[in-house]
């Protein structure tokens, strides 16, 4: 009971230096400090000693840029084309479709896509097609779908077996919900179904090593943030409780073509081609710019001057 701050660093030091993944680390931590937490709580303790840790002091959860695998563009194209061609016996390609369009497309968790049921898709929402569904940690959460998507479940209803219409009805129950994503039978399609099917896939593409399903919801948040999606937008999109969760998802700062070294060069490339191309005129042009900038500045100025005044 009478820890001590000293204690708790060198106890984090070890933790930092016995190798494991700074998100185990992070979990035990706070494991403890849940501990600690009870023990306030029922007036034990007057104060938690985790909380007396600087935020920098704490091992962190998930370092920008770590959360596995993440597909490229090309990769995800030839996905979305082998699962639309998956066709053979015993298989639904318009199924195969909509399981990797949900995935990818719109980032669900793999748990969330196969628990869908028919009614919670909205044809016409206030905002278009989109699809209310229970999220991790018992959110509710409404995406708003585009028209590939929209798309894959409008095909995939089309050709829903019949026997999957009704289920039947539990006990206690006021009315039966269909499961989207179901078997012949009317059964979801249970986690392992899925990330076979997914495993499939993959090799069908040409994608190497194992895919998994969390690997397209990986895509999906990394597509999304070198697309200029804020990682607030994101983290409520994707129903994550802490930033630091889905800034881990962030692969694109791992691509050479986004790291400032390469937008400088990109930039005094284009100006060298301007200058080139121009000759004598590209000294007169910069001044030109120039002076345009600074006569914009004082523009802007005296408009807010005169906006203060009002």
């Amino acid at each position: 009971m009478s820890i001590s701050k000293a204690d708790l660093k060198r106890w984090v030091a070890e933790l930092a230096s016995s190798g494991r993944a700074s998100g185990t680390q992070a979990r035990r931590v706070s494991a403890v400090s849940s501990f600690y937490d009870s023990l306030f709580a029922d007036e034990v303790i007057d104060v938690n000693p985790v909380d007396r840790l600087r935020a920098r002091e704490r091992p962190k959860r998930r370092e920008a840029g770590t959360a596995g695998r993440a597909l490229n563009d090309s990769q995800a194209l030839a996905l979305l084309d082998a699962a639309e061609a998956d066709s053979g016996p015993r298989r639904m390609p318009e199924r195969s479709a909509l399981l990797i369009a949900l995935m990818l497309g719109a980032g669900l968790r793999v748990t969330e896509a196969i628990g869908l049921k028919v009614e919670d898709y909205l044809a016409e929402g206030d905002n278009g097609a989109q699809i209310t569904y229970l999220a991790k940690g018992g959110k509710t959460i409404t995406k708003v779908l585009d028209s590939y998507i929209d798309e894959r479940i409008r095909a995939w209803l089309a050709v829903r077996p019949a026997t999957a219409q009704v289920p039947a009805l539990q006990a206690g129950a006021r009315t039966a919900k269909r499961t989207l994503l179901s078997t012949e039978d009317g059964r979801p399609l249970t986690r392992q179904t899925a990330y076979r099917l997914v495993r499939r896939l993959g090799a069908a593409a040409g994608i190497p090593g194992n895919l998994a399903p969390h690997d397209l919801r990986r895509t999906y948040a990394s597509i999304s943030i070198q697309e200029g999606v804020s990682i607030r937008a994101l983290q409520l999109d994707m129903g994550h409780a802490k930033s630091e969760t889905t800034e881990g998802y962030d692969r694109s700062r791992h691509q050479a073509e986004n790291a400032p070294t390469f937008a400088v060069g990109r930039r005094l490339a284009r100006v060298r081609e301007e200058r080139d191309r121009l000759g004598d005129d590209f000294e007169a042009r910069i001044e030109e710019s120039a002076e345009l900038a600074e006569a914009t500045s004082a523009a802007v100025a005296e408009v807010m001057d005169d906006d203060d005044d009002l």
